[in-house]
């Protein structure tokens, strides 16, 4: 009998001790604070672009929040990474200006650069910044040309 007392007396124990290692994990993992994402630059593609056609994309600084910060007028460069018949271009007094590589200057936290696909490919977008008040992570972002 006290053999048996003894046996339960180590089960509930050693349940316990297992309970309590699992609570505290939980707890700990519940408790810790949501990573804050740095400020940094995103960018907006259009969902479809056909071959030969021309869309708008849309790079911004975003806070912490993911909301535009207006007050920011950095200088940023935009590429086209991929060995594609892709280009990015703006508009200028004299037409359009197509390039794999721009720089440009944000307003009010946002600027809007056109782009052009040459085929069917898969085009990867990279915007970066060169210069302003405070560091901006990059963006990259993938773009399918002629897929319908």
């Amino acid at each position: 009998m006290r053999g048996d007392y003894l046996e339960f007396a180590k089960v509930a124990l050693a349940s316990l001790i297992l309970i309590t290692v699992f609570g505290a994990a939980l707890y700990h993992t519940q408790m810790r604070p949501a990573r804050i994402q740095p400020d940094r630059l995103v960018i907006v593609i259009p969902s479809q672009l056909k071959s030969g056609q021309e869309e708008i994309l849309k790079i911004a600084a975003v806070d912490s929040r993911g909301e535009v910060m207006a007050s920011r007028q950095d200088l940023i460069a935009v590429y086209v990474l991929t060995q594609t018949n892709a280009s990015v271009g703006i508009k200028g007094e004299s037409g359009m200006f197509w390039s794999k590589q721009l720089q440009i200057r944000l307003e009010d936290g946002a600027v809007e650069v056109w782009i052009k696909g040459g085929g069917v490919e898969t085009v990867t977008i990279l915007a970066e910044q060169i210069e302003g008040e405070s560091p901006l992570e990059r963006a990259v972002s993938l773009l399918y040309v002629g897929m319908e």
